[in-house]
């Protein structure tokens, strides 16, 4: 019994865990850091195959870039520039959070396609309105 002039403060009474307690929380943490740990993988996976397709594109834009022209006469039949004239028929761009739709709808030749994934509205798909005179380059 405490003495009489000093009041009881704050006196916390600690009981013992309840059996199996201690292990449930360290089955928790060990599940929690398992998962954690997983997902860690995964995202340094992802991460080096987006890494791995890079130099894919970036060799397919080179390639663009150097082309010539199918008449000048230093190219190849099978390696060069074919420009196909076409009409704007209609365009899509539907910006949504989860996925987004940016096509090009042309009328032309058979060789040119009759849609085209633009990837994005800008620079150019956002100028284009149906009607409109186009060179596609294949």
């Amino acid at each position: 019994m405490p003495p009489q002039g000093d009041p009881i403060i704050h006196r916390r009474t600690s009981l013992p865990p309840k059996r199996g307690t201690v292990r449930r929380r360290t089955l928790r943490r060990r599940i929690w850091g398992l998962g954690a740990a997983l997902l860690g993988v995964a995202t340094l996976l992802l991460g080096a195959g987006g890494l791995a397709i890079v130099p894919s594109l970036i060799d397919n834009e080179k390639a663009f870039r150097t082309a010539t022209s199918c008449g000048a006469p230093s190219s190849s039949q099978g390696d060069c520039l074919r420009s196909f004239d076409a009409t704007v028929t209609r365009t899509v761009i539907k910006e949504q959070v989860k996925s987004s739709e940016y096509t090009l709808y042309l009328h032309g030749l058979a060789q040119v396609p009759r849609s085209i994934d633009m990837g994005a509205s800008e620079p150019l798909l956002k100028r284009l309105h149906p009607g409109d005179h186009v060179t596609v380059a294949l």
